[in-house]
């Protein structure tokens, strides 16, 4: 009976943890740093685009991503790893009740590989309505020791700011909306391309929307109001003025996301 419930408890616990694994962003595995990039009050982009609740559970994930050089003012820098904190302290700025678990567990991202940390947890009623300000603080090898970094920081400006609204808030929302109930993205065609290609989403109703395309370094190139009706759209898109190389494009309507990858080729 004893070695029955060590059991069901060892079962218990690793499902619990196996229920707050994260999946790191794919468009991103390709470039280095941590995504979404911090806001950026100029071009409006980037940052947490979601709210939270007081009293409801929440979860957002960060991509982490150390495939290759960061780019600080315009130097490649290349970190043999980046280390968050496993046991609690590099995210701080957090509200109460909330905590962040690692993909690969240790928080240890080696170069040449990808992962993620995802914030979860329930906001109690200790916490007051408002910004809360985030930052993750990673380490960085650097002359024989480790050297904090900081996100948002000198090599990736802005802020990570998450809005905690009270549980009686209507526009509370407690995760990032399914893309499906934007619409289905079809792609870009043709891809690669040298100039001009289309976009082609099917939308499940009409209205504006936002058209982003993001360098492999996540930074903004362009950004564009659209409006889509029902149905199928082809949304034109030149890419003249773009350098040779892969970008990500984000369709972008409230908190609903759709988004893919683009090659310039000439």
């Amino acid at each position: 009976m004893k070695q029955l419930f060590f059991l069901c408890v060892f079962v218990l616990a690793a499902a619990a943890g196996h229920a707050q694994t994260c999946t790191p962003d794919p468009l991103f595995v390709d470039s280095s740093g941590v995504f979404p990039l911090p806001y950026d009050s100029i071009a409006q982009t980037g940052g947490i685009p979601v709210s939270a609740c007081i009293g409801k559970p929440f979860e957002f994930t960060f991509t982490i991503s150390n495939s290759g050089p960061f780019d600080y003012n315009g130097i490649p820098i290349e970190f043999p790893y980046v280390r968050l904190d496993s046991t609690g302290s590099a995210i701080t700025g957090m509200p109460v009740g909330y905590n962040y678990t690692c993909n690969p567990p240790n928080c240890k991202f080696i170069f040449g590989t990808s992962g993620c940390v995802k914030i979860y947890g329930t906001a109690n009623v200790i916490n007051q309505p408002g910004n809360y300000d985030l930052i993750i603080t990673g380490f960085i090898p650097l002359f024989g020791n480790e050297t904090p970094v900081t996100f948002p920081g000198p090599i990736f400006p802005g802020k990570y700011t998450l809005e905690l609204e009270p549980n009686t808030s209507t526009s509370c929302l407690v995760s990032v909306k399914d893309a499906a109930s934007l619409g289905m993205l079809m792609g870009n065609s043709p891809n690669p391309f040298a100039d001009q290609t289309a976009i082609s989403v099917v939308m499940h109703e009409a209205g504006a929307a936002q058209l982003s395309i993001f360098d492999i370094h996540g930074r903004l190139v362009s950004a564009q109001e659209i409006y889509l009706m029902f149905g199928q759209n082809d949304v034109p898109f030149d890419g003249s003025a773009l350098t040779e190389g892969t970008y990500v494009y984000r369709i972008a309507r409230g908190y609903s996301i759709l988004s893919g990858q683009m090659v310039i080729m000439r």
